[in-house]
């Protein structure tokens, strides 16, 4: 399926490029002007770089915390990953799931949106 899909979206790339030598050289000069523009951003907006450097450095920093955190709940008392897991599944099976679901509205009370509606007595 994965082929199916990469065939028909290089298809369709192709079929939009230009035949014509001049439409080519134009899509070329078009594309490299936009990598340009992509490439010198932060020397033409350098506080959105530094934001977005901060951004950046900000959220390694989660990453990390994060880490740390996953790996000290892991090694303290809950054992290796896998024991964790077995545990779980245990813990699953051994009572049926809880459903609760209520077929009757409360007494007093109207179903959600039958407020107010004479024709629902």
């Amino acid at each position: 399926m994965f082929l199916i899909r990469t065939g028909f979206w290089l298809a369709l790339v192709i079929l939009l490029l230009p035949s014509d030598p001049q439409s080519q050289r134009a899509l070329v000069k078009a594309v490299q002007a936009g990598v340009h523009r992509a490439a010198t951003f932060c020397e033409r907006n350098e506080a959105a770089c530094d934001k977005g450097r901060q951004a950046w450095a900000y959220f390694k920093l989660k990453v990390a915390s994060a880490a740390s955190m996953a790996s000290q709940i892991v090694e303290a008392g809950r054992g290796t990953p896998s024991a964790a897991l077995e545990r779980s599944k245990a813990e699953t099976w051994a009572s049926p799931p809880r459903v609760a679901r209520r077929t009757t509205p409360r007494a007093g009370t109207a179903w959600p949106g039958t407020a107010g509606r004479a024709d629902w007595r």
